[in-house]
């Protein structure tokens, strides 16, 4: 995913504020209200947020409408239901793209926050992930109707031409300051667990789709790696179906990277999020999270079994080039075919040595 932020645009929010459960809007002499603006909320809600606006809650949860690149009369708005709503926290956020089809437009989310980050990859021996989420077409209320937050309504969304993926995104860097920023990180790696219009990761290709694999749960998830415009290496996991109930370890996804040397093993993970990448739709669509958590086990890692390369495959690559692993062995996949381990240069540097003296 390429984001850059922060953007600030301006268009006709009064309709769409309309079109929002829970939000109000207001008319100053008839101009339009820019998007940086927000709503009270009504009916169970206890925030909207437009444009690009973000809402922290004081629960160690934030949330970003993050709508960094706007397509013609389109408008985005998330709903947001905290911890001491009544029902459980969540979001929903409504979203229409109308002319553009190939690009992102906005990653509605929210942002997960931890004491044990910006860790090492090599001292991260366990990282759990959850959430719940639903896609509908039209204009969503589940402030008070936690159930409706889960479910795909697939032949709606196709009716409309919606184009979205639903992902984990976390940013990784060397550097500590930097692996908390969104755009100022080196590496990205983003965990697509649901599809809608058939969206393409960065660096999609066909015939490397059986390529790299990793198991995570019950589902081999597939990598595609690729570089945004601002030089990010990114890493795309992406689920063979949609799980619209997710909570699993994803270690041995971030483990498939440090131990390939995709990514340094001394690089700190430093931001998680959980949202919606919104390209495309021919009328108003709305995306719904709930129960979204994630833990952190910092210490030395289980090496789990990695998945090696398909027979017609090359070695993984980082877009970016190998990457040190200072701390850590490689693992499967991760040493060229041929290439001779430490102990035996050694023999054969001695060897060489030896007939030298004869």
């Amino acid at each position: 995913m390429s984001r850059m932020r922060p953007h600030t645009v301006t268009f006709t929010l009064t309709a769409a504020l309309l079109a929002v459960p829970g939000a109000t809007a207001s008319k100053k002499g008839g101009s339009s209200t820019s998007s940086s603006s927000s709503s009270a909320a009504t009916n169970g809600y206890d925030a909207v947020i437009c444009g690009e606006n973000g809402y922290a809650d004081g629960s160690g949860l934030s949330y970003s409408a993050n709508a960094w690149n706007p397509d013609g009369d389109g408008f985005q708005c998330l709903s947001i239901i905290n911890a001491s709503s009544s029902t459980s926290s969540g979001f929903d956020a409504t979203w229409h793209w109308p002319v553009d089809t190939e690009s992102v437009h906005s990653y509605p989310h929210v942002t997960f926050s931890s004491g044990d980050l910006p860790e090492s990859l090599s001292n991260i021996s366990a990282l759990r992930l959850a959430a719940d989420w639903a896609y509908s077409p039209g204009s969503i209320s589940t402030a008070n109707d936690p159930s409706r937050r889960v479910g795909l309504d697939a032949s709606g969304l196709n009716d409309v031409g919606a184009i979205a993926n639903i992902a984990f995104d976390m940013f990784m860097d060397p550097d500590e300051a930097n692996a908390t920023s969104a755009t100022a990180a080196k590496f990205e790696m983003m965990i697509w667990i649901g599809q809608i219009g058939q969206p393409q990761p960065l660096g999609f290709d066909s015939e490397n789709a059986t390529c790299y694999t990793q198991q995570l749960g019950s589902f081999n998830f597939t990598l595609y790696t690729g570089q945004n415009s601002r030089g990010t290496s990114v890493f795309t996991w992406v689920s063979p179906t949609d799980q619209t109930s997710f909570n699993e370890d994803i270690a041995p996804l971030l483990q498939y990277l440090w131990r390939n040397q995709l990514v340094s093993a001394d690089a700190r993970l430093g931001l998680i999020e959980f949202g919606s990448e919104a390209y495309h739709s021919g009328n108003n669509v709305t995306f719904s999270a709930t129960d979204f958590t994630m833990d952190v086990w910092l210490g030395t890692p289980v090496k789990f079994e990695l998945n090696p390369p398909a027979d017609h495959c090359k070695e993984p690559e980082s877009p970016a080039g190998p990457q040190g692993t200072s701390t850590s062995e490689k693992g499967l996949g991760a040493r060229p075919l041929g290439q001779p381990g430490g102990a035996l240069m050694i023999v054969v540097l001695l060897g060489s040595m030896l007939a030298g003296l004869v």
